[in-house]
């Protein structure tokens, strides 16, 4: 297991040839990764670097934590944004008493102004404005400088 996925390529290491079948799990198994890897597996190297010692917590120091605590408002305002628009567009492609053509046409335009929106975000606020650093999940004792390397 890596990053609680199976392994890539297992149709070809079994069988000896590449399938359709194998490619698309490899393209899940691929996405689950980075997306554990980088918005959910800080908290999991917190844990081990814990668990090894390499982080003591002291009453005197301030928490860790404060830093990826001072963005919670804003991503929470980020997600509502896009869940907003996504009701919207599933709203859209769903009115009855429209034809079928003119509610599949909706749902499109509005399906491509979700990830048009979504993209923009991502791409231009989170590379200028650090929005995307925001969201991932960093360990907070090893980022922010609380683990002190030893030096030999």
């Amino acid at each position: 297991m890596y990053a609680g996925t199976g392994a890539l390529k297992t149709d070809f290491t079994r069988t000896g040839r590449r399938t359709i079948a194998g490619a698309l799990q490899d393209g899940v198994n691929s996405v689950t990764r980075y997306y554990l890897n980088n918005f959910s597996d800080g908290i999991r190297q917190d844990s081990f670097d814990l668990l090894v010692g390499n982080f003591t917590p002291d009453k005197r120091d301030e928490s860790p934590f404060t830093f990826q605590q001072q963005h919670s408002f804003l991503n929470v305002m980020l997600e509502a944004a896009l869940a907003t628009l996504a009701v919207v567009s599933v709203s859209l492609s769903m009115r009855q008493e429209l034809p079928v053509a003119t509610r599949v046409r909706d749902g499109v335009i509005a399906t491509f102004t979700l990830f048009a929106v979504t993209g923009y975000l991502i791409v231009k606020k989170g590379k200028f404005r650090s929005i995307g650093r925001r969201y991932v999940c960093k360990p907070a004792f090893s980022s922010s400088g609380y683990i002190r390397r030893k030096t030999a």
